[in-house]
């Protein structure tokens, strides 16, 4: 409790270890929060130790949360989320391989998406909502038709790391950027697939540098 926590610093000298880490784990929140790095700053108020736990503690963890809604992932952590068009749809991209596309207002799962055989770093709706591309660590790219949940094309995308996709307004194309080796040097690249067949249609690269965003 509060009082509880107030007795305990008022008799642990300012030497004790355990209560060093509680503020090493304090001024470690506080640093994320102003770096705009929530998550981190989540992760070390959670392990502050509970002795210790005052005003400072309960004030960096409400900042810390500003959520609205939330919804339990109980098969794999997120690496990426994306929602549709309308709004309607949350794509959550999983570090099992897997994809699941919940609908928002309800926040039920509505497909789960398997093919990939590592972690999805990317997946994101078409412009129409029916279709949802995605990237991840296997180095393929997926198309999804999210009304049946089959896989309409899958291809290597070339990328030997970190990746993205995006899509072009009308829904043609796709965007894809990435990273490989050639020759032992890191060479960043981005590249056009035609969307309707899963074709290749341009790629450039770029020297020395990871490209691991596209828009």
């Amino acid at each position: 409790s509060w009082r509880a926590s107030r007795m305990a610093m008022r008799m642990t000298p300012v030497s004790d270890p355990a209560y060093q880490s509680y503020i090493a784990h304090i001024a470690a929140a506080n640093a994320s929060l102003r770096l705009n790095e929530p998550v981190e700053a989540r992760r070390w108020i959670a392990d502050a130790p509970p002795a210790f736990r005052d005003w400072e503690w309960h004030y960096l963890r409400s900042i810390a949360d500003a959520s609205t809604r939330s919804i339990s992932m109980d098969s794999a952590s997120p690496a990426r989320v994306s929602f549709s068009p309308d709004g309607s749809l949350l794509a959550v991209a999983l570090e099992n391989g897997a994809i699941d596309i919940f609908d928002f207002p309800s926040r039920l799962r509505v497909r789960h998406l398997t093919g990939h055989t590592a972690s999805v770093y990317s997946s994101r709706f078409a412009p129409d909502g029916f279709r949802l591309v995605s990237c991840g660590r296997d180095s393929t790219m997926r198309l999804w038709d999210i009304r049946t949940g089959t896989e309409v094309w899958r291809r290597n995308s070339g990328g030997a790391g970190l990746a993205d996709v995006a899509w072009s307004p009308d829904g043609r194309r796709i965007a894809f950027s990435s990273w490989d080796r050639p020759e032992k040097r890191v060479r960043g690249f981005v590249a056009l697939w035609n969307a309707n067949d899963g074709t290749q249609a341009w790629r450039t690269e770029f020297e020395h540098k990871p490209i691991v965003v596209v828009r």
